[in-house]
């Protein structure tokens, strides 16, 4: 008997939250950039009285954008679920709208992703930071999966592809769910349809 099929939503708090906080920090930019502005203006507009107003233009783009961003992904994706894993394959939409087939899936693994980025930064000490925990897809020709329209999948896509990297990482902070239910039940499928 095949297991059931697994779906994970989006976490719509989460979001909230990451939505209505680049909306109040891209505010604060706002009125960092305002007084700033006010401050050269009565100091002459030298270059070291401009630079607290680019820099606050700076924050406030990437607040917004950030916030933009948590606004539209709340909109599109509050009813559909992120990732499914079912006799297809495993979904996860934030890598790709097609499914990893079952046959290109080598193996699954619980891993730190915090770890791995901290440990290419020569960070040892674990107390410093906190743990995020994934799902890791060993797959065959990982890259095919992988699609996006943005320059960080592009990125992704291509650095896969030219340093043979065939893994697949699924994050779980943004979804309704935990790394070791996500892992459980992709290793019931590989464990039906596989092995």
């Amino acid at each position: 008997m095949p297991p059931p099929p697994f779906a994970a939503h989006l976490d719509v708090n989460k979001t909230r939250v990451r939505a209505g906080f680049s909306a109040l920090a891209a505010i604060a930019a706002l009125t960092l950039v305002w007084n700033a502005r006010t401050v050269a203006l009565h100091n002459g507009l030298s270059f070291e009285a401009l630079v607290p107003v680019g820099f606050g233009l700076a924050v406030f783009f990437l607040f917004a954008a950030t916030g933009f961003r948590a606004w539209q992904t709340l909109r599109q994706t509050r009813k559909t679920p992120i990732l499914v894993i079912d006799t297809n394959g495993v979904t996860d939409t934030r890598v790709g709208p097609q499914p990893i087939p079952w046959s290109a899936i080598v193996n699954a693994e619980l891993i730190d992703l915090t770890r791995d980025h901290f440990n290419r930064l020569g960070d040892e000490d674990t107390n410093q930071h906190p743990q995020l925990w994934g799902v890791r897809l060993i797959v065959t020709d990982a890259a095919s999966y992988m699609s996006g329209d943005g320059m960080l999948s592009t990125v992704s896509k291509t650095l896969s592809d030219t340093t043979s990297d065939q893994h697949i990482d699924i994050t779980p902070s943004d979804l309704d769910t935990s790394p070791e239910a996500i892992l459980s039940a992709v290793q019931a499928h590989l464990d039906a349809y596989v092995r």
